[in-house]
């Protein structure tokens, strides 16, 4: 963790993408991309020319790099460019992958891409979001706006379903299990992205918990609520 704490003083902390494979941990900062070893926080490659990436994708084998009006796999193992779709009209905000598609959202456009050829499968207007507003499942995409989520159909951009908030939606849903669940206020709730209908939902208001909840993770079978720590603490449902 020192060494992590170093590389994000030195390059400025973005975005991160920790590999499964336990291989490294690479960091989108402000000067430079960069692929870091978790334990002493020395790079294994860096790319200064990638610095300010907007956001980062884990695509099949490859890592999907969202820099300016561009979207590049990067192979993870030597930092080198294998492909990039074609130059976008505004600055790519945020990105998603799911079912050998990749989805964007430049300046209000979401778009989707095939993986394997970087034909673009289809494009739609959509409320822009702030920060990384796309999460993508193998039947599910939803788009994180201001006041809202929807979710639209990832085979062809149609519109499905809108969740308006009460409170303001915190952060993007977790998508797994067949729900979407997300944080609206002090009230976590979990829905169905493609009928509409609510899950379940758990209210803290007045619960004994030390911050109140940022965002969701579903990791295996369970879902985890992380506070407004300094330093997120999860909470086992």
């Amino acid at each position: 963790e020192d060494g992590i704490r170093d590389v994000e003083r030195s390059r400025g902390l973005g975005d991160v993408y920790k590999r499964q494979d336990g291989g490294g941990c690479i960091i989108a900062g402000s000067r430079a991309l960069a692929m870091v070893d978790i334990e002493d926080g020395e790079p294994a490659w860096e790319r200064e020319d990638l610095g300010g990436a907007a956001a980062l994708c884990p695509s099949g084998r490859e890592l999907a790099v969202a820099h300016g009006r561009t979207l590049l796999l990067v192979d993870p193992d030597s930092g080198n460019t294998l492909g990039a779709l074609p130059q976008r009209e505004s600055e790519i905000r945020s990105i998603a992958h799911a079912d050998r598609r990749l989805y964007l959202e430049s300046q209000g456009v979401l778009e989707a891409f095939s993986r394997d050829t970087g034909e673009l499968l289809w494009s739609r207007p959509c409320v822009p979001g702030s920060g990384p507003g796309l999460t993508a499942g193998p039947d599910s995409l939803v788009v994180f706006g201001p006041g809202e989520l929807f979710s639209v159909d990832p085979a062809n951009g149609g519109a499905r379903r809108s969740f308006p908030s009460k409170a303001g939606w915190r952060a993007p849903p977790a998508l797994a299990l067949g729900m979407a669940v997300a944080v609206d206020g002090m009230t976590v709730i979990a829905f169905d992205p493609r009928l509409g209908d609510e899950v379940w939902r758990l209210d803290l208001e007045g619960r004994d918990i030390a911050a109140p909840p940022a965002f969701v993770s579903i990791i295996g079978s369970r879902v985890y609520i992380c506070l407004l720590y300094t330093s997120p603490s999860p909470r086992d449902l």
